[in-house]
C-alpha cells in the first residue's frame, strides 16, 4: 500500500505534456521529434515518413512510454505492430524495454511484448496476423481494445497491408484515441503513401537533411553517434546516385516513382482501382485462379467475374487436404465454371485431387480444372521466356495500361495492389521477357511474396485448349486494343470524353460461322467500328482468325474485350458488346 501511494505521488509530479515528460525523465528529443510528439497529443492521426537512421522507432518507443505513464491505468492502452516479428520484438519493443528499465517506469514488461501495471495490460506489440483461413491468428487482432486513451502505433508502416490501417481506425473511435504511423517511403503505391498525403492526417517528412547531424542542432554526443552521418549520405550519393529510388527513400524521405524495370506501372494500376458501373455481360464468366503455397507461402484462390476481380480465399499451411477443401469451398461459393491452378510442384497433385472430387459430384456441377504450367513455354516463345512472363506482361502490365480488368472491388485490394507492383522485368540474351522469381522478390522486399497477384493473374488467364483461339486473339490484340501505340496510351478520361455517340455499332452484321471475313462496306458510315485482336486497317477490322465453330464464337462474344474506334478522331474505348459484330 505504501509503495502504491509513493508511486501515485511520483506520478502526480510527472508533467503530462510530452516535452515536459521527456525533461522530467531526462529523455532528449530534438525539435522534429518534439513536434511529432506534440502532434500525437493534439491530433487524432499522425504519420511520419522518414529517412534511414534518424530515430523513428526510438521516437515511437518514447511516445509509447509517455502515453502509458500519463494516463489512468484502467483507461489507457497502446497497441503496436510492424510488418514482422523481428521488427516488433527486436526494434520497437527492445527500445521500450530499455526505456522502461532506465527510467524506472511502473509495471513489468516481458519478452512477450506485453506491459502490465498492477496486473492490468496497458500495452502490447505483435506482428500482423496472416489474413488466411487456417492461420493461427485472426486479422482482427486489435478488435476489442476500446479504452478511453487508446494509442495505435504502426511502426515501419510502409510495409503494412491496408487492412491494418482499417483495423486501427476501427478501434480508435473515441475523441481521445490516437494513431501514429512511421516508416520509410519505399513504395509509391502503398497505403502508407496514400496516408502521407491524406487531409485527415497530420503528416511529417524527416529527411536526413532535417537531422541534427546535418542541421547542426544540438544533441548529446551519445545520440549524435547513433544518427546517420554525412559520410554515409555522401557514400550513398556516389554509390546510388541522386535519382536512384533508394536514395530518394532512404536519404530524402521521398516516395520514389516506378522502378525502370517494374513490371506493372503504378499509375496504370491505380486507374484500374477506380470503381465503374459494369453491365451484366461484363460480369461473366466466373473463374478462379489458384496459387498453391506451402511453408511460409499462402495458398490463395482469387475470383474474377468477367473483367471484375472479386473474392479471395486463402490458407497458410502445407496440408493437401486443406488446400483442396479451400478450392472446393471457393467453387461452391462463387459458382465458378473454370479453375486454373499453378500446376508446378505441389500444384500438380491438387489438380488431380480437384478433378476427382468434381467427377464424384462434390461441386454439384461440371467445373473445368486446368493445370497451368506457369514455368513452361509461352504461347509466344520468341517474346516471353515462359508463361509466367506472358501472364505478367499481357494480363498485368498491358491489361492495366488498357483498363481491361477492374480491380476496384476485390478483396484485399491494397495487399494485392502492393504485390502487383513488386516484380521487375528481366531480359535474356535473346531479348525475351522474364519476370523476377518469387525467391528474388522475397529477398529484395524483405520476405514479401506475390501469392495474391499470381492467383489473380491465373484467374484472368484463358488456357490454350478449347478456347485457345480466344487466348491467341487476346494476346495478339493486346487485351482488346488494336495495335496502335498512341491509342493504347489514351487515358480513360479522354476515352470517356470522346464517347458522344452510342457504343453500339450500327449497320454491322454479326460474325457467323459461315462468314470467314466480314464485309467492310456496310459499316463505313458507322460512327464506331469494333476491333478485336488485329492491327487497325485503313478501312475497318475483323477478328484475327476465321471462326471455326459456334461454341468458340459464343465464348468470344462473352469474354473478349473489343475496341470501339472513333472514325472522327481515332479515340478508343473498350467494352464487351452484347453480340460479336465486325466492321
Amino acid at each position: 500500500m505504501l509503495l502504491e501511494t509513493q508511486r501515485q505521488a511520483k506520478a502526480a509530479l510527472v508533467p503530462k505534456d510530452a516535452h515536459g515528460w521527456a525533461r522530467f525523465y531526462g529523455v532528449f528529443l530534438w525539435s522534429l521529434q518534439l513536434a511529432v510528439a506534440a502532434s500525437v497529443a493534439a491530433n487524432k492521426r499522425t504519420v511520419v515518413r522518414s529517412a534511414a537512421g534518424i530515430g523513428k522507432s526510438y521516437l515511437s518507443a518514447v511516445i509509447v512510454c509517455w502515453w502509458v505513464t500519463t494516463h489512468p491505468v484502467n483507461e489507457v492502452y497502446v497497441w503496436t505492430t510492424a510488418p514482422g516479428g523481428d521488427q516488433v520484438s527486436g526494434i520497437l519493443w527492445e527500445d521500450i524495454r530499455k526505456l522502461h528499465k532506465r527510467l524506472g517506469l511502473p509495471g513489468k514488461i516481458g519478452l512477450d511484448n506485453k506491459w502490465r501495471i498492477d496486473g492490468v495490460l496497458v500495452a502490447s506489440g505483435r506482428k500482423p496476423a496472416d489474413k488466411a483461413d487456417g492461420a493461427d491468428d485472426d486479422p482482427d487482432t486489435g478488435q476489442g481494445f476500446h479504452r478511453r486513451y487508446l494509442l495505435v502505433v504502426l511502426d515501419d508502416a510502409g510495409g503494412l497491408d491496408g487492412w491494418l490501417w482499417d483495423a486501427a481506425e476501427n478501434i480508435t473511435t473515441g475523441d481521445e484515441c490516437r494513431i501514429l504511423g512511421t516508416g520509410n517511403p519505399d513504395h509509391a503505391g502503398s497505403r502508407f503513401a496514400q496516408i502521407c498525403d491524406h487531409p485527415l492526417w497530420t503528416s511529417f517528412k524527416a529527411s536526413l537533411f532535417d537531422s541534427p547531424n546535418f542541421t547542426g542542432e544540438y544533441v548529446p554526443d551519445e545520440l549524435r553517434t547513433v544518427l546517420t552521418t554525412r559520410a554515409w549520405q555522401e557514400a550513398r550519393l556516389l554509390d546510388w546516385g541522386e535519382k536512384d529510388r533508394r536514395y530518394l527513400s532512404k536519404v530524402l524521405a521521398e516516395f520514389p516513382s516506378d522502378h525502370p524495370d517494374q513490371a506493372i506501372p503504378a499509375a496504370a494500376l491505380a486507374q484500374c482501382m477506380i470503381p465503374e458501373p459494369r453491365a451484366a455481360g461484363e460480369l461473366v464468366p466466373v473463374e478462379l485462379g489458384v496459387d498453391v503455397g506451402g511453408g511460409s507461402d499462402l495458398t490463395v484462390v482469387r475470383e474474377r467475374r468477367g473483367m471484375k476481380a472479386g473474392r479471395r480465399w486463402a490458407y497458410k499451411g502445407s496440408d493437401p487436404e486443406r488446400n483442396a477443401q479451400l478450392v472446393m469451398d471457393a467453387i461452391r461459393a462463387s459458382g465458378a465454371t473454370s479453375v486454373k491452378v499453378d500446376g508446378n510442384g505441389v500444384g500438380h497433385g491438387l489438380v488431380g485431387d480437384l478433378r476427382g472430387r468434381i467427377r464424384r459430384g462434390d461441386a454439384g456441377r461440371d467445373v473445368a480444372v486446368h493445370s497451368v504450367m506457369v514455368g513452361g513455354a509461352s504461347s509466344e516463345p520468341l517474346i516471353y521466356g515462359n508463361l509466367r512472363a506472358e501472364l505478367w506482361w499481357v494480363i498485368g502490365r498491358e491489361g492495366s495500361q488498357q483498363g481491361t480488368w477492374d480491380l476496384s472491388g476485390m478483396d484485399e485490394a491494397e495487399k494485392t495492389k502492393t504485390e502487383l507492383l513488386l516484380p521487375r522485368v528481366k531480359y535474356d540474351a535473346k531479348g525475351r521477357i522474364f519476370i523476377e522469381s518469387k525467391d528474388d522478390i522475397r529477398e529484395r522486399s524483405g520476405g514479401k511474396s506475390p501469392d495474391d497477384a499470381d492467383a489473380l493473374l491465373l484467374a484472368y488467364y484463358v488456357p490454350k485448349d478449347a478456347q485457345g483461339a480466344y487466348w491467341a486473339a487476346l494476346t495478339s490484340g493486346k487485351m482488346g486494343l488494336c495495335g496502335n501505340s498512341s491509342a493504347r496510351r489514351s487515358s480513360r478520361s479522354s476515352m470517356r470524353a470522346s464517347m458522344t455517340t452510342s457504343m453500339t455499332p450500327t449497320r454491322c452484321r454479326p460474325i457467323s460461322t459461315s462468314t470467314p471475313r466480314c464485309s467492310l462496306s456496310p459499316c463505313r458510315a458507322a460512327a464506331w467500328r469494333w476491333c478485336c485482336g488485329a492491327s487497325r486497317p485503313a478501312s475497318g477490322c475483323c477478328a484475327t482468325s476465321s471462326p471455326s465453330d459456334a461454341s468458340w464464337l459464343r465464348s468470344l462474344s462473352r469474354s473478349t474485350t473489343w475496341t470501339a474506334v472513333s472514325r472522327a478522331n481515332g479515340a478508343v474505348a473498350t467494352r464487351r458488346p452484347a453480340r460479336v459484330t465486325c466492321c
